[in-house]
């Protein structure tokens, strides 16, 4: 597999008032071609800053990312990013709300045309035809993220970058979700970078996990997962791979404790 999304040793955190606070540091990571990756760990330790730079929304504080080679400061058209939240604008459809950011100045210029297929095709993947003229508030909270998922897809990216996408869902939406992403991702050959706190969540979904821990953040652990999908039905199997996972994890707490 080709690399698409790489960092190169960087730091990831914030200044304020003067005093620089690391989250990761020294950090590298790559992403492969049609590889979908989930990056789990507690909470603070810069998950969801990592994604942010990742997706060229920040800048790390040292190092640098790369998006097939170049060097990534901005956000990119080949890049799309799903949030906890679905951010869906309450006065716009569905359509309205998938075909939303195809204007943004780094996406490529489309004409009406191209436009409307494009948003066509993203609602038909995540099976919400016969929808596009509803309202968010009309919209359950897994169809609220289907719109979300189906505004990634229309931009035709190479790589969904997700931060907790599905962790406010009932159990069975959740499952349903997850099924779905694979299934997209899969179908349209694209890589996912996966943030979740749900350790089942990463087994399930991803072909990889990355385990970030200690403080300042580092790699703690790191698993290949070879198994076919669906997974749901098969989630025992994945038993020895949660338990070590589980194991990394407390320790890092733990060293975070004793300092």
């Amino acid at each position: 597999m080709s690399c698409l999304l790489e960092a190169l040793s960087i730091d990831v955190g914030y200044r304020q008032q003067g005093v620089t606070t690391t989250l990761l540091q020294n950090f590298s990571f790559s992403l492969q071609h049609k590889e979908i990756v989930a990056v789990v760990g507690a909470s603070g330790v810069g998950k969801s800053s990592l994604l942010r730079i990742l997706a060229g929304l920040e800048k790390p504080l040292a190092g640098e990312v790369r998006y097939q080679g170049a060097v990534l400061n901005t956000p990119h058209p080949h890049l799309s990013v799903a949030f906890q939240d679905p951010t869906l604008l309450p006065w716009r459809t569905l359509a309205q709300n998938v075909a939303f950011g195809l204007n943004f100045r780094h996406q490529p210029s489309l004409n009406a045309h191209e436009r409307q297929t494009r948003v066509a095709q993203a609602i038909d993947a995540v099976g919400l035809r016969g929808h596009e003229n509803k309202l968010p508030a009309q919209l359950s909270g897994g169809m609220a993220q289907r719109v979300a998922l189906a505004r990634c897809l229309a931009r035709q990216p190479r790589v969904v970058l997700l931060d907790e996408p599905f962790s406010a869902l009932d159990e069975i939406t959740r499952h349903e979700m997850q099924q779905l992403l694979v299934s997209v991702l899969r179908q349209h050959q694209m890589s996912g970078l996966l943030i979740t706190h749900d350790i089942d969540e990463a087994l399930l979904i991803a072909d990889r996990v990355v385990l970030l821990g200690n403080r300042p953040g580092r790699l703690v652990g790191e698993w290949q997962l070879s198994f076919s999908q669906p997974r749901h039905e098969a989630l025992d199997e994945f038993a020895h791979y949660r338990l070590d996972i589980l194991k990394k994890l407390r320790n890092s707490r733990a060293a975070i404790n004793q300092e």
